[in-house]
């Protein structure tokens, strides 16, 4: 029984988790700074968007294609408060039983973080993307 649940842990998919946080963005939304992450991670051409699953007040999931067309999970989780806003991205591989989508997983994560950052740093100066 013991090495049945080993086996089913072996293969569960963990998600690589991100986070973004700045000082709190006065004037702007929820909505507007997930909307500002979104239009800035459609204008990567290395990110191919396949799906957009949910884009809502602070959620926005979506599926992308990796390297060697590995399909990866990804969603975004933004909020905001009087000490500060955050965006959480976690990436998680479609399919558990490749050991590379892991790896897929941690390098968009890392590329959506980077695009999260530069949305909510954007809106944080008045900047619109």
């Amino acid at each position: 029984m013991l090495g049945y649940c080993l086996a089913v842990v072996r293969r569960l998919a963990l998600p690589c988790v991100r986070e973004v946080r700045i000082p709190a963005v006065e004037g702007r939304t929820v909505f507007q700074l997930t909307d500002s992450v979104r239009h800035v991670m459609e204008k990567d051409p290395a990110l191919r968007v396949e799906e957009v699953t949910a884009f809502g007040h602070g959620v926005l999931d979506l599926t992308l294609r990796g390297p060697s067309d590995a399909t990866v999970f990804v969603s975004v989780r933004v909020t905001t408060g009087p000490k500060g806003t955050a965006a959480v991205v976690e990436a998680r591989p479609e399919a558990t039983y490749k050991k590379l989508d892991a790896a897929v997983c941690r390098a968009l994560a890392r590329v959506v973080e980077k695009h999260a950052a530069q949305a909510l740093h954007a809106e944080a100066a008045g900047d619109s993307l």
